[in-house]
């Protein structure tokens, strides 16, 4: 089960990265065939309210864009993002390949039975893997990888009922080593969101660089460009702006609803004060960096309500208003 949620009261977004491909392999060859037992099939099951709850989830890792969908009514902000979650069956022998979660979420994987074995590489190693191209390996286990000198990598074997925790950033590949159901969840938070932003820059950059040859000759050029990086990454610049607005906006009213001494977690955010203020504090700085990034400036903000420098001025104010606290 893949999502990327803000979870609290079993409210979840679910979106799906595609893996890479293997080298010279067609859009329809995908990930490995399961076979006649079909074990990879997939089951839509629609998120019921609280399942999340139901799960074993650290009390701490609560959700960030709490409820998204109930803050922009009918507008969808990640394109054609479902409400509903996908349970993987995969058969023995399936992996994915060499990836790292979408968006630079964090995510957990609980594994209902079978076994796993986990190869991480901490943020920063998975350099030393790309090719003459710039490209990231699909499988870091072929021979040209087993130098653990030059490579070394982190090796963990997951057994049924144990969780694993990736950090934001770690590149990952991950095989079964028998029949195995798992639940995986994704998230950003206050923790993270910086990390997301830079991953969002960096998508840019990859997509500017691709069609650079007709920067002069194209009308709209930088408007193409983020049309093109939403239907390769799920998001653009202003859906991201959406993104943190929706939060900011419910932050806000939390401080308002949450007296100074309630630090008790709330009954319809699930945060309190402290947690409430962190967030504010994390979305401001990131904010503040949206709004003099050159490309974003290119957007198209005058539909925005609250335009970006007034929202970061709310937050400000709303810092200022509770430092002695």
């Amino acid at each position: 089960m893949q999502s990327l949620a803000w979870h609290g009261q079993g409210d979840a977004r679910v979106r799906r990265e595609p893996f890479p491909r293997p080298p010279g392999a067609s859009p329809q060859q995908g990930l490995p065939d399961p076979g006649p037992r079909g074990l990879y099939r997939e089951a839509r099951l629609l998120f019921l309210h609280g399942l999340l709850q139901e799960l074993p989830a650290p009390q701490r890792a609560l959700c960030f864009l709490q409820r998204l969908h109930r803050g922009l009514g009918q507008q969808e902000a990640l394109g054609d993002t479902q409400w509903e979650a996908r349970l993987r069956l995969p058969a023995s022998e399936l992996w994915s390949p060499f990836h790292a979660d979408i968006f630079r979420s964090f995510s957990w994987s609980v594994n209902i039975c079978g076994r796993k074995k986990w190869f991480f590489f901490p943020p920063g190693q998975e350099e030393a893997l790309r090719d003459c191209h710039g490209g990231l390996p699909y499988d870091v286990t072929a021979p040209e990888f087993l130098d653990s000198h030059l490579h070394p990598v982190l090796e963990v074997t997951q057994e049924a009922g144990e969780m694993v925790f990736v950090p934001s950033g770690w590149h990952h590949q991950v095989h079964n080593l028998e029949d195995t159901i798992s639940i995986n969840h994704n998230w950003v938070n206050g923790c993270n969101l910086a990390n997301m932003w830079h991953f969002l820059q960096q998508e840019l950059c990859a997509v500017q660089q691709e069609v650079s040859e007709w920067r002069d000759t194209m009308p709209d050029w930088h408007h193409h460009c983020q049309v093109i990086m939403k239907s390769c990454s799920g998001i653009n610049f202003e859906e991201f702006y959406q993104f943190l607005k929706v939060i900011a906006e419910r932050r806000l009213l939390l401080v308002k609803k949450i007296g100074p001494g309630e630090l008790q977690c709330s009954e319809d955010f699930g945060l309190g004060l402290q947690h409430t203020i962190f967030d504010i504090s994390r979305i401001a700085e990131v904010l503040a960096s949206v709004v003099v990034n050159p490309d974003f400036q290119r957007v198209d903000t005058s539909r925005f309500l609250p335009q970006p420098e007034d929202l970061l001025q709310q937050l400000q104010e709303a810092l200022a208003t509770t430092e002695p606290l």
